[in-house]
Parts: C-alpha cells; sequence; structure tokens
C-alpha cells in the first residue's frame, strides 16, 4: 500500500515536473518569486513552486470596434480598423498592463483620434497609406513599456456622413483635375512656411477678430478680385463689405488647407461654416512683397 501511495506521487510529481509550451504561444511562469519565459517546446519545472502565471500569444491582432472621431475640418467619422502586433518582451508584456489587448484597443483609439483630429476629410480618403502608417510610428514609441511591437495596421473602413460624400468625393476630383491643368504644379503640400500660408492665417485671424480694415494690408492696391467665379469687385471697399456681410451673417471660416504653392500661384481650400457648410477653393496669387494680387473662386462645394 505504501509502496503503490509513493508511486502514485512520483507519478504526478513527474507529470507536474513537465510543461508543454504550444507553438505561436509564449508563458511566464513564478517560480521562488522570480519570473521565467518560456518559448513554444518541453520544458522541466520545478513542481509545486512553480506557477504559470500567463500564457499570451507571441503573435496576434486587436479587430478594433468603430471608433468614432472628429477631422480637422469638424467632421464625425467613423473607423474601423485592425491591429497586428507581435510580442517582445513577454514579462514587460504581462506585468506591465494588466490585459494587452484592452490596453491595445485603448492606446490605437487615443492615437488615431490625435491623427484624424491633424487631417481633413479628404486627406483621411486619400492618404490612408500615410495615416496607417503614423499610426504605427506613434503606437511603437507607446508601446515599448509593454514589450510589444505592432507590425502592421489596416483602415478596412471609414465612415463618412452621407451628407460629406459628395464633397469629399469633389475634392478628390478638384485636385486630379488640377493637377492634369498644371494648375498645382509639383503639389507642394507640405509648404508650411510659404507666404501663401502666412497670408492664409493673417487673413483669417481678421476675420475672426473682425479687424475688417487690416484685410488692406493683406491685398495689392489693383488687386484683380473675383468673390466667385464670374463676379468681380473692384476696389477694396467692396471686398471688405463683401467679407463683413458674410461674417455678420454667421459665416466662419474654420480653417484653409493649401492643396498647392508654386512660385507663381497657389491653390487653397477655406472651409466655410455655417447656415451652409461649403469648401471653396480659390486661386491666389501673391507679389514679392507677399500681397495678394490676384483672388478668384475655382470651385465651391456646397
Amino acid at each position: 500500500m505504501v509502496s503503490l501511495i509513493i508511486m502514485i506521487i512520483i507519478v504526478v510529481a513527474t507529470v507536474k515536473s513537465m510543461m508543454i509550451v504550444e507553438n505561436g504561444t509564449i508563458a511566464v511562469v513564478e517560480r521562488v518569486g522570480k519570473s521565467y519565459v518560456l518559448y513554444p517546446g518541453l520544458h522541466l519545472i520545478v513542481p509545486f513552486s512553480t506557477k504559470v502565471k500567463a500564457v499570451i500569444q507571441n503573435n496576434s491582432n486587436v479587430e478594433l470596434e468603430t471608433i468614432e472621431t472628429v477631422t480637422k475640418d469638424q467632421i464625425d467619422i467613423k473607423v474601423v480598423g485592425n491591429v497586428f502586433y507581435k510580442i517582445e518582451d513577454a514579462i514587460k508584456a504581462v506585468y506591465e498592463v494588466e490585459d494587452l489587448k484592452v490596453g491595445l484597443r485603448y492606446m490605437v483609439t487615443s492615437v488615431l483620434r490625435d491623427i484624424v483630429g491633424q487631417m481633413n476629410i479628404a486627406d483621411i480618403i486619400v492618404q490612408r497609406k500615410e495615416m496607417e502608417a503614423k499610426t504605427i510610428e506613434m503606437l511603437n514609441m507607446y508601446l515599448e513599456k509593454w514589450g510589444t511591437v505592432v507590425e502592421e495596421f489596416i483602415i478596412t473602413n471609414v465612415k463618412i456622413p452621407d451628407e460629406y460624400k459628395e464633397t469629399v468625393n469633389t475634392r478628390v476630383e478638384i485636385e486630379k483635375n488640377a493637377k492634369i491643368a498644371g494648375i498645382l504644379g509639383n503639389n507642394d503640400m507640405a509648404s508650411s512656411k510659404g507666404t501663401c500660408n502666412e497670408w492664409c492665417k493673417n487673413f483669417k485671424k481678421y476675420l475672426e477678430n473682425k479687424e475688417f480694415d487690416k484685410l488692406t494690408t493683406l491685398f495689392e492696391k489693383n488687386v484683380v478680385y473675383y468673390k466667385n467665379k464670374i463676379k468681380r469687385l473692384y476696389t477694396m471697399e467692396e471686398i471688405i463689405a463683401d467679407w463683413k456681410n458674410a461674417i455678420e451673417s454667421s459665416m466662419v471660416l474654420a480653417d484653409f488647407e493649401i492643396l498647392s504653392e508654386t512660385s507663381t500661384s497657389s491653390m487653397v481650400n477655406f472651409y466655410i461654416r455655417g447656415r451652409k457648410n461649403s469648401d471653396m477653393v480659390f486661386n491666389i496669387k501673391f507679389n514679392e512683397e507677399g500681397k495678394c494680387k490676384y483672388f478668384r473662386m475655382w470651385e465651391q462645394v456646397e
């Protein structure tokens, strides 16, 4: 009887001393106050004193539920995506975050909202790859503390309110057509230090502060100015009165985007918000002093 009990103890101890870690997973075990990582295969462990803390997948993915966010031009959108990641430090992945997948969802949501908030709606559609790459870059900066690396982020869907779909499609077509016509030149989208950017910032500021008289400092005396495709205004008084009228009618120049800036011509999109939301694309030219000498609407989308 005693020998049978001893035999059972030996069998149990032998079984307990072996641990199999499945392919594609990593085990984190604790023994005598220390943590160890076990990779796929058969491992001998000290029975009864070794505790399995967690078994996690080495490579996995997180499907993102719909993330509601707001673009730079104040449009509510919904983004759906998928994050693919791998574990580089299993100890950190287990101890530095309570639930890695939940933490990843939270982190992706936060990063994505930050990125979307810096982009206009049309850019999100046409620059999706750049947006995905930026998300990966920012995530990996934060996720190092969790011993995790994001290898791929895929945006599977961007849901836009129906009332903006036509606007976005038209804006994409505007850029394509302008390139064909040669108006956009080299399409220097990053010309943030150019004359046009500074001029547009001042223009927006003067309208916001209702400093209409200061608009005269932005235009050449004999500026060629069209308020739309065909209607020309001939004096600064007419130009100031036109914008003053618009602002006092609850119109707001919410933001602007330089679609292109070359040495001779710029294409700028003004995001107009008010009783009617619209995008107005203007062709603007400047003299050597940085004042506007030509201002004409090229396209308007409501």
